[in-house]
């Protein structure tokens, strides 16, 4: 008996020196983006899905020991899987097979709805042999092999997710205008009001965030079969301290989903005509939990 009573004490001492490590290791968290580093660390408000909600995010959780910091997306990948102890973490991302084999994820912290297809309005309209009956665009293979001599940018280590960067890859190179390191967002948006390029794969959000008062030089398709919206996620390398983390996060999402405050860090960023959309898809999610 005191032998089992002794082992029950160890395993106490164990679980909590174990959760002890989460609020006494350094956890470091990369970010791609300035505007998102700006706004976790305080110097700015939110301009966006992404910003508001990791905002509510990272205030509930309160630790102490987090150190944001600014990288390429490349320089974290290498430093999540160097790093076998420690938590290192990155925000917005997207499931897709190799991270999920390789890397640890939260519950979704932003709901967007997915990616569109835009042109400039001044160009000519879109040939119908692009379009289904819907007048959504068939295909992004499809598109390029009539419109052969067009460009496309994209950001370059970004996951579109599954179904567009399987669409992505089948692309010629010679219409892709691929642009790497920090910022993507800004970077590949730049490139399209420059005109440089003819086509542009984006978030609703995001046009609005940076074409503000020229969305209407803009015009969106959606691309058939495409799913209607994505979630974003914390995604951390796999240490015991990533897992306490992510526990911690797991925690403060499942309180939050039904929040009026949660749900407006989505509708602020969006057009009007997409708020019941938006809501509808985060009221979904959680009676899929069984939240309701």
């Amino acid at each position: 008996m005191m032998y089992m009573n002794f082992l029950r004490y160890l395993f106490v001492v164990f679980c909590l020196a174990v959760t002890a490590n989460v609020d006494a290791t350094t956890i470091q968290i990369f970010l791609d983006d300035e505007e998102d580093l700006a706004i976790l660390t305080q110097k700015a408000k939110p301009e966006n899905i992404a910003g508001a909600t990791n905002k509510i995010l990272f205030e509930q959780l309160n630790l102490s020991n987090i150190e944001f910091l600014g990288a390429s997306y490349k320089r974290t990948l290498r430093s999540m899987l160097k790093q076998d102890k420690s938590a290192i973490c990155t925000l917005n991302k997207v499931k897709t097979t190799y991270r999920e084999k390789n890397f640890l994820f939260s519950l979704p912290v932003n709901f967007y709805i997915s990616r569109r297809l835009y042109k400039h309005a001044d160009s000519p309209p879109l040939s119908k042999e692009v379009l289904n009956k819907e007048g959504s665009v068939v295909s992004l293979m499809h598109l390029f092999n009539i419109y052969r001599n067009k460009l496309i940018v994209i950001a370059d280590d970004l996951s579109y997710g599954p179904f567009l960067d399987k669409q992505l890859a089948q692309l010629d190179s010679t219409n892709k205008a691929v642009r790497g390191g920090s910022n993507h967002y800004e970077t590949v948006h730049r490139m399209f009001e420059l005109k440089r390029v003819d086509f542009l794969l984006s978030y609703p959000v995001e046009v609005m965030r940076y074409a503000k008062s020229n969305q209407d030089k803009y015009e969106s398709y959606l691309i058939a079969d495409s799913p209607r919206f994505i979630l974003g996620h914390v995604m951390c390398n796999k240490t015991q301290v990533s897992r306490q983390l992510l526990e911690r996060i797991n925690q403060i999402l499942l309180s939050n989903y039904d929040t009026k405050a949660f749900l407006q860090a989505h509708v602020n960023y969006l057009p009007a005509q997409e708020h019941q959309f938006i809501q509808d898809v985060i009221a979904r999610y959680i009676v899929q939990l069984g939240l309701d």
